[in-house]
């Protein structure tokens, strides 16, 4: 069965970042009902446009539901879009960014029984869902 592995993002701001003073970090999820995470992400900041954030969320987390049930998210989940969608961005002291609007997202699938990799460029559908639960 292929499930997500991994999550590609690419996050436009709505300032230039400076990665000494922004705090930036993309977390917590919900597809199709089914809330999860990443344990891992890393970002860059792109060398053109100082404004976009390149994101790799990795080590999938899908212990958020409930405990004795592992969240598993397949691409028939995907094509449902977020219901949830957070980027933290500090706290009271830190400078002020935030997340202008989600330009990409690239799940990658892994499938454990021919152990095989696949990736599925978010549809423009997906991407506004992922654009609407911002801004809940």
């Amino acid at each position: 069965m292929n499930k997500l592995w991994r999550m590609n993002l690419v996050l436009e701001m709505d300032r230039p970042i400076d990665p000494d003073e922004h705090y930036i970090s993309p977390g917590g999820y919900e597809i199709n009902g089914k809330p999860f995470d990443f344990y891992r992400y890393e970002g860059s900041v792109d060398k053109d446009n100082p404004c976009i954030l390149n994101c790799c969320l990795r080590e999938f987390d899908g212990t958020l539901g409930d405990e004795d049930e592992e969240i598993v998210i397949t691409e028939k989940d995907i094509k449902k879009g977020f219901g949830e969608f957070y980027v933290f961005t500090g706290e009271y002291n830190d400078p002020e960014i935030n997340v202008k609007e989600v330009k990409e997202i690239v799940f990658e699938m892994y499938d454990a029984e021919v152990d095989e990799i696949s990736f599925i460029a978010a549809s423009d559908e997906i991407l506004k869902s992922a654009n609407d639960s911002l801004s809940k």
